[in-house]
C-alpha cells in the first residue's frame, strides 16, 4: 500500500512518518508533499490508498483537497491531523470523506488506531473489487455460452421463446413489435487458407473473432444477435429481427468488416423472411441450404440468398464408381496406376457443372469409409481440406493432385501393413498392446515366440526405435490418459487398471513420458470438472 503526507510544517510531516510502524500494515510507500496543490499533483501518479491532511493550509486547505480526493480519487482513505478541535472543521472533514479526525500534537496509540481502521477499509474494498471484476469477467464469460444453448433451443423449438422473452428485450434490445426475422449462417467448412494459418493454433479464437465482428454490426441498431450453434458443427448464426428488409445489405457489411479484420471472407448464407419466432428455424434450415447448395465451381459473390425456384436434385460425386479401380491401384502401389485411376475419376467430375458443399461431405464420408476396407487394421490417412482458389471456388486440379497424393499414401500405408503382417516382430508388439497391464518380461516373449531373448531385444529396438520396457511404458500411459478422463476414477485405481501396483512408481513413469504428473494432465484436460 502506498500513503501520503500534506502538511504545510515539515516537523509535523516528519513526526507522522517517525510515529508509525508503517512494514506493519503493508504500507511499502510513504510520500509528502507541502500543500494540496502539491497533493493534487502527486496523487494522480503515486493513487495512493491514504491520505493525512491537515485542515488549514497555504492555498488549498483540507477541505478543497478532501473535496478533490472525493471526485478524482474516491478509493482513496482519508485520515485527517488538525491542531484545531473545532466542531465545523471536523463536520466538514466527515462530510468530504474523512475516515477519521486526529488532533494534534499526535497521540501514536490514536494513530495506530486510526492507520489500522483505514487499511482494513481499503483491504475490504479491493477485496469486494476484485470479487466483483471476478464475477464480471464470469458473467461476460458466461453469458455468449448462455445465449448460444438458449437460442439453439429457439431453432429447435419455437416455444422456447416464452423463456427468453424477458431476456432477448432486456439483454439483447429486442422489441415485441419485431415479428419478423432473417436469419444468416457463416460456412466454417471451408475456411481461406490465409485465415485457417492466421488461426492455426486453435478454432475458438476464430470463433471468438467473427462473433465479435458480427455483434458490433448488429448490436448497433440492436439489429440482431449472432451465436455459436451448438450443433456440433459449430455454425455460426446470425438471428436478425429489425430492418429485415435491409438485412442482405447489413450481412454485406458485417462481410466486408470481417474482410478488412480478418483478411479473408467467408461464405454467408440468408434466409428470407419469416415469423418471428415461429417461422425462425425454417429460416435457419432454408439459410444453411442457401449456402450449401452454392456452386462450389464458380464465384459469384460471397453472400447466398434463399431462393424460390426449384434447386436441382442432389446426386453424389462418381467416387463409388471408382471404387473397384481406385482399390485395386492403391494395392498395386504403383504411382502410374495410381495417377491414371485417379485421372479417369477426375475426368468424370470436370464434366459437372455443379459441385455443392453438401456432395464435398459425402464425398468425404464415403472415402473415410472406402479406405477403411482397404486397410487390413482398419487405419487410414487423414482427409486434407478441399483446395480452394484465391476467390474460394474449388480447385478441380489442385484436388486432384491432392487426391493422387492421398492414395499414394494409402498404398504405402498398405504396403506396409503386408510387410507388417509377415513380420514376427510386430506380432510380439500386436501381443504386448493387448496385454500391456499385465506383467511380461522378455522371457515370457521369448518363450511364447520361440526366439532368443537377445534376437526380440535387438529386432525390436530396430524396428520401433525403443526397447520392450518403453513400449510397454508408452502404451500403459496412453491407456492411463484415457482412464484420467474419468473423474471416478482414483488414481490408485488407475495404476492397477494399467499394470502399476505402485501408484507413485505409475506417476514416476507417466511424467516422465507425458512431462506433467497424472493430476496435472487430468486437471488440463479439464476432468476434474466432473460431467
Amino acid at each position: 500500500m502506498k500513503a501520503l503526507i500534506v502538511d504545510d510544517e515539515s516537523h509535523v510531516r516528519h513526526a507522522i512518518r517517525l510515529l508509525a510502524d508503517w512494514p506493519s500494515f503493508g504500507i511499502t510507500s510513504l510520500e509528502e508533499a507541502e500543500d494540496g496543490e502539491t497533493a493534487v499533483r502527486l496523487i494522480p501518479g503515486l493513487q495512493p490508498d491514504l491520505v493525512f491532511t491537515d485542515m488549514l493550509m497555504p492555498g488549498m486547505g483540507g477541505t478543497g483537497l478532501l473535496e478533490w480526493i472525493k471526485i478524482h480519487s474516491p478509493r482513496t482513505k482519508v485520515i485527517v491531523i488538525s491542531g484545531h478541535d473545532d466542531f465545523e472543521l471536523v463536520r466538514t472533514a466527515v462530510k468530504c470523506g474523512g475516515l477519521d479526525y486526529l488532533l494534534k500534537p499526535i497521540d501514536p496509540v490514536e494513530l495506530a488506531e486510526a492507520i489500522r481502521k483505514a487499511v482494513d477499509s481499503r483491504r475490504l474494498e479491493a477485496e469486494s473489487e476484485r470479487r466483483q471484476q471476478e464475477h464480471n469477467i464470469e458473467v461476460n464469460q458466461i453469458k455468449p455460452v448462455y445465449w448460444e444453448r438458449m437460442l439453439s433451443n429457439l431453432l429447435e423449438n419455437a416455444s422456447y421463446y416464452g423463456k427468453l422473452k424477458d431476456s432477448l428485450i432486456r439483454d439483447l434490445g429486442y422489441s415485441p413489435d419485431n415479428r419478423e426475422c432473417r436469419v444468416g449462417v457463416i460456412g466454417l467448412a471451408d475456411i481461406p487458407p490465409d485465415i485457417r494459418r492466421k488461426f492455426a493454433s486453435g478454432m475458438d479464437l476464430l470463433y471468438f473473432s467473427l462473433l465479435n465482428i458480427c455483434n458490433e454490426y448488429l448490436g448497433r441498431d440492436k439489429t440482431g444477435y449472432a451465436f455459436r450453434h451448438g450443433d456440433g458443427a459449430g455454425t455460426i448464426v446470425l438471428l436478425i429481427w429489425r430492418r429485415t428488409a435491409g438485412a442482405g445489405e447489413e450481412i454485406r457489411r458485417i462481410a466486408s468488416g470481417i474482410r478488412q479484420t480478418l483478411g479473408g471472407s467467408f461464405d454467408m448464407g440468408l434466409s428470407n423472411t419469416a415469423p418471428f419466432p415461429l417461422g425462425v428455424a425454417a429460416a435457419y434450415r432454408e439459410a444453411v441450404f442457401a449456402l450449401r447448395s452454392r456452386n462450389l465451381l464458380e464465384r459469384k459473390g460471397w453472400i447466398h440468398e434463399a431462393r424460390p425456384e426449384q434447386e436441382p436434385a442432389f446426386r453424389p460425386l462418381p467416387f463409388r464408381e471408382y471404387e473397384e479401380e481406385l482399390r485395386l491401384a492403391v494395392q498395386s502401389a504403383h504411382e502410374g496406376q495410381i495417377a491414371a485411376a485417379a485421372g479417369k475419376l477426375f475426368g468424370d467430375i470436370r464434366r459437372w457443372e455443379r459441385i455443392t458443399a453438401d456432395q464435398l461431405e459425402l464425398w468425404k464420408q464415403e472415402l473415410a469409409l472406402f479406405q477403411t476396407r482397404w486397410m487390413n487394421d482398419g487405419s487410414s490417412v487423414a482427409e486434407t481440406a478441399v483446395p480452394l482458389e484465391p476467390d474460394g471456388s474449388l480447385s478441380l486440379p489442385a484436388w486432384e493432385r491432392r487426391m493422387t497424393e492421398h492414395l499414394l499414401m494409402l498404398a504405402d500405408l498398405h504396403t506396409r501393413q503386408l510387410r507388417e503382417d509377415r513380420h514376427v516382430i510386430y506380432e510380439i508388439a500386436h501381443y504386448l498392446r493387448e496385454h500391456a497391464e499385465e506383467e511380461i518380461s522378455l522371457q515370457d516373449i521369448a518363450d511364447r515366440f520361440y526366439l532368443s531373448r537377445e534376437y526380440i531385444s535387438r529386432k525390436f529396438k530396430q524396428e520401433f526405435k525403443e526397447n520392450l520396457s518403453d513400449y510397454i511404458a508408452r502404451i500403459r500411459t496412453e491407456k492411463a490418459k484415457l482412464l484420467l478422463l474419468n473423474p471416478e476414477f482414483r488414481l490408485c485405481q488407475i495404476a492397477l487398471l494399467v499394470g502399476y501396483q505402485d501408484e507413485k512408481y505409475f506417476s514416476k513413469v507417466f511424467k516422465k513420458l507425458t512431462g506433467q504428473s497424472p493430476g496435472e494432465y487430468r486437471r488440463k484436460s479439464g476432468a476434474d470438472d466432473g460431467p
